[in-house]
């Protein structure tokens, strides 16, 4: 995608940093598993990852920070039809996608990681989140310290699989390392 597009892209992000920092992961891990024999397209990963929240802006009201999605469970439902919308506007904003990004964006808000593009995609959210102070089941959750807190939280999702952990954690270690120095 080029400049343009991609600053249309991060314009109609919810969370455009968040969403940034996700997409040099996801390229960073792609990269890793390059230099062991894979042959993945960077470009793909990393726009891919910039797109596949996209969808989130029109229904921000169920990502506010108080918002309870015990108490409105149409919320979930919602939530697994960003990847839809993400698709609807990426496309509505000129942006040409694969059938296997769609298919990847769309089942990515299901929880489904099909491919290796969603299983990288996947890993990589979930490694930023990590990184921060988040909440998770309703609980606040300090920030990952060390790889095998990270490996702890990828390992919570049972459709994540193990193979995609060496090279995520050649990615992770030098962010936790970095963030303890500062």
């Amino acid at each position: 995608m080029n400049e343009s597009k991609e600053k249309l892209i991060l314009n109609s992000l919810l969370k455009p940093e968040k969403e940034i920092r996700i997409a040099k992961i996801a390229k960073s891990i792609a990269e890793e598993l390059n230099n062991s024999g894979f042959s993945i397209p960077i470009d793909i990963v990393y726009d891919t990852a910039l797109i596949m929240n996209l969808g989130q802006k029109q229904i921000s009201y169920i990502y506010k920070k108080n918002y309870d999605w015990d108490k409105h469970p149409k919320a979930k439902e919602l939530n697994k039809m960003h990847g839809k919308f993400s698709v609807k506007k990426a496309e509505a904003l000129g942006i040409e996608l694969t059938n296997l990004q769609k298919e990847v964006i769309e089942k990515h808000s299901k929880g489904d990681y099909p491919y290796m593009l969603g299983l990288i995609l996947k890993t990589a959210e979930i490694c930023e989140s990590a990184l921060k102070r988040r909440k998770y089941n309703n609980k606040f959750q300090e920030p990952a310290k060390t790889w095998e807190d990270v490996e702890k939280i990828l390992k919570e999702d049972s459709k994540i699989s193990p193979r995609i952990f060496p090279y995520a954690k050649k990615v992770i270690e030098p962010l936790l390392t970095k963030k303890q120095q500062e």
